[in-house]
């Protein structure tokens, strides 16, 4: 995908986002389709003929097709079809979209063999219709939430936010949603604004309020690769109207010893194009010793990671810090008893 997220500095304990802007007015929405280029048609654009799909979506001069112009306009008149009830909606992932309508209307166009990906363009202007024109949302198409199992609401804490980076920590994060009631979840690598949106209706049909203050503990690789991630998942929460993000990374060089930094560090890439990112990485953290040097998330050992995970929340925490010890405490000795069971009967 193409969209860059926005560069924003780590939040800490007080750092707030703005509240995503109000739902569009008929006349605001009017005006953005405009800029856009969306029009409605009475025609069914997947049943347009090459010479008419060129006509409507084509450069005057050489009849190439506009991939944007016309998977937009494919997008809102399902969107148009789907609010009327006139056209059913989708079973499955986003991809199914993909299959019917966008790629046997692109291959009729003869459009299929552009230079930019087509399917990635029509990921990209899902997301620009969703998330930055606020025209839609991916739930009136019925997509199924691929990343539905690698999250948990939480119950009294459901409030604070543990994301981490890879879908291998979900196993310890669930540990952790058990023991303080709070919400997790691993992204996979860059989020998706689809899940993001999921997530949120989520919360909200927990009866969390939106306007609260959301702390968030992240638990990705310390470099710009893991910034990014954290920065594109606040800008979604925003983006679905969560109100108030207080960001604390808990991956990064003062929570770990000096020989656990020393042993794990790792040289930051010295490609040109990510030259400048890096700096500006380096210049809002200070990498290790000024020096661009990051840190895997995997460097720290799970105990570790929960502890200065337990340090940090406990500021945050409904449940109290008493009521989590007394958790953990019955978990350590239920798995106890059941080893003894075990060894008993002749299985451990």
């Amino acid at each position: 995908m193409n969209n860059k997220p926005e560069r924003t500095k780590p939040l800490r304990r007080g750092g707030r986002l703005p509240l995503r802007a109000r739902a569009l007015g008929p006349s605001e929405i009017e005006e953005v389709l405009k800029k856009e280029g969306i029009r409605h048609f009475d025609e069914d654009i997947s049943k347009m003929s090459r010479e008419r799909l060129r006509e409507l979506f084509g450069a005057k001069t050489t009849g190439r097709i506009n991939l944007s112009l016309l998977i937009k306009n494919l997008i809102w008149q399902a969107h148009e079809g789907l609010k009327a009830g006139t056209v059913p909606a989708f079973k499955g992932n986003i991809r199914s979209f993909w299959y019917s309508p966008v790629k046997p209307v692109l291959s009729r166009a003869d459009a299929l063999t552009a230079k930019s990906d087509p399917y990635g363009v029509m990921i990209d202007m899902f997301v620009r219709l969703v998330m930055d024109r606020r025209l839609l949302r991916y739930r009136t198409f019925g997509f199924s939430d691929e990343g539905q199992t690698d999250r948990v609401i939480g119950g009294k804490n459901r409030h604070i936010l543990l994301i981490a980076e890879k879908r291998g920590h979900f196993g310890l994060l669930k540990e952790i949603a058990g023991d303080f009631d709070v919400t997790v979840l691993s992204l996979g690598g860059q989020p998706s604004v689809l899940s993001a949106e999921y997530f949120v209706d989520e919360l909200k049909a927990a009866g969390v309020e939106l306007w609260q203050d959301f702390p968030l503990l992240t638990y990705v690789d310390y470099d710009p690769s893991g910034e990014s991630i954290v920065q594109s998942f606040v800008r979604q929460l925003k983006a679905f109207g969560v109100k108030g993000v207080l960001r604390t990374d808990l991956v990064a060089p003062r929570n770990m010893t000096e020989e656990q930094v020393e042993l794990n560090k790792y040289a930051l890439s010295r490609r040109k194009s990510e030259r400048k990112e890096i700096q500006a990485w380096l210049a809002q953290t200070g990498g290790i010793g000024g020096k661009p040097y990051g840190l895997e998330a995997d460097a720290m050992a799970p105990a570790q990671m929960v502890e200065v995970f337990a340090r940090e929340v406990a500021v945050y925490l409904k449940l109290g810090v008493e009521e989590v010890k007394r958790r953990r405490e019955k978990k350590r000795l239920s798995r106890a008893l059941q080893h003894l069971i075990l060894r008993k009967l002749g299985l451990g």
